[in-house]
């Protein structure tokens, strides 16, 4: 993940080492072991450049480069966590498990507010400007409009 307004470059291995790399000078910035196994995913907050990276073991984890432990952690799913996606204003998190559940968290409280299942694990998604979560299980796309701050009863949109 690119930090565009702190010129930093977030990579993670899959030994679950987090690295920040500042691509202005090119030095290593921070070398963090996260000591939770393989990470799948990573995402960094748009609205504070916080980076989620999601574990095997079903955790979610926040980082910072300054900071040499999590900001916070959340037990997210029973098995692992497949992708995230945050929305613009770093309110809620959204996270899809292998277990074939999605959930929005809020980010403020740490809490679950709500969740989804969905046909297949999710295996990648994303969330618009407008607030639109979309989110890709195998061929299909579903599209749940305003469906972060209160539950959506059904899918706005299915594409196949």
């Amino acid at each position: 993940a690119y930090l565009k307004y702190h010129w930093l470059l977030a990579t993670v291995g899959s030994t679950g080492q987090l690295r920040y790399l500042d691509v202005s000078t090119g030095e290593n910035v921070s070398d963090i072991r996260t000591r939770l196994g393989e990470c799948d995913c990573m995402r960094a907050s748009p609205y504070n450049a916080v980076v989620h990276l999601g574990h095997t073991n079903g955790t979610v984890t926040l980082w910072t480069p300054n900071m040499h432990e999590p900001v916070a952690k959340l037990l997210c799913h029973k098995g692992a966590v497949a992708d995230l996606a945050i929305d613009r204003a770093g309110r809620y998190l959204a996270t899809s498990g292998r277990d074939g559940t999605l959930k929005v968290w809020d980010v403020r409280t740490y809490r679950p507010l709500h969740s989804y299942r969905t046909p297949r694990p999710v295996t990648s998604m994303d969330v618009s400007d407008r607030g639109l979560l979309a989110a890709a299980c195998g061929a299909a796309v579903q599209v749940f409009k305003d469906g972060l701050a209160a539950r959506a009863s059904a899918p706005y949109m299915t594409h196949r």
